[in-house]
């Protein structure tokens, strides 16, 4: 049972890591000027939406 518990903990934090690796990504495409800002957005709200549902 606890390493069930372990094993949903690190996954819970590696899909956190790869939300914000997401996010930053998308910043760094829009400051490239290769996304406009209403897409970003969205794409934004998305990913702070996704991670507010692994965050609980």
């Amino acid at each position: 049972m606890k390493e069930a518990r372990r094993q949903d903990c690190v996954e819970r934090d590696l899909r956190l890591i790869a939300i914000r690796a997401e996010r930053d990504e998308v910043f760094r495409i829009v400051r490239e000027r290769e996304l406009g800002s209403a897409v970003a957005q969205k794409l934004v709200r998305e990913l702070d939406l996704l991670e507010a549902r692994y965050k609980g």
